[in-house]
């Protein structure tokens, strides 16, 4: 007589299980998913099947760039991504300080936003640099003065922004590309 595991699993039976050779088993595995893949309209339209399998091939999302642009009545921060959208904070601060180091971190501006991702790199596994172009921008833009790349330590990437005054913030993502964008009130 079988009976039930505590674990779920099926007690008292032997199983005899044939050996593969290991190419074959990797090949009919990728054919498998693929055409599982190809059959599965949830996986397809970015349902969350596909959000799962590409969080766990992408624990981390990558920042690949910074940029600002001005507009009539606001002034905008776009942080690019590349693999998935992250968590992400805004928020005032009184003083910058530098992630881990917890130095203070000079910014142009009478006012100082924190905007911190997680879990995200700026940096590849062997410790090379994602984001291209400049860890610092100066715009002097209307209200935004300055960007700069403050920490990348352990899955949390950390930005501020100075402001030439406090402002109404409207944070949001977008995609295609993957992107955080900061909307700065003037």
């Amino acid at each position: 007589m079988m009976g039930r595991s505590a674990a779920g699993g099926v007690e008292g039976r032997t199983v005899r299980r044939r050996r593969v050779p290991r190419a074959v088993g990797l090949g009919l595995a990728t054919l498998l998913a693929g055409l599982v893949g190809l059959a599965s309209p949830v996986a397809s339209a970015g349902g969350p099947a596909a959000q799962a399998s590409a969080a766990a091939a992408c624990p981390a999302a990558t920042v690949v760039g910074l940029r600002t642009g001005r507009h009539p009545s606001y002034d905008r921060l776009v942080i690019d991504l590349r693999c998935r959208l992250p968590r992400y904070t805004v928020r005032y601060v009184r003083q910058v300080t530098a992630d881990p180091s917890g130095l203070p971190v000079r910014l142009l501006g009478r006012a100082f936003l924190l905007i911190i991702l997680s879990p995200a790199n700026a940096h590849t596994a062997a410790g090379v640099r994602t984001l291209r172009g400049p860890t610092i921008l100066t715009p002097r833009l209307p209200t935004l003065r300055q960007v700069k790349l403050v920490g990348d330590f352990e899955a949390y990437v950390s930005i501020a922004v100075g402001l030439a005054h406090r402002v109404p913030v409207h944070p949001f993502t977008l995609t295609g590309p993957l992107r955080l964008v900061v909307d700065l009130g003037h």
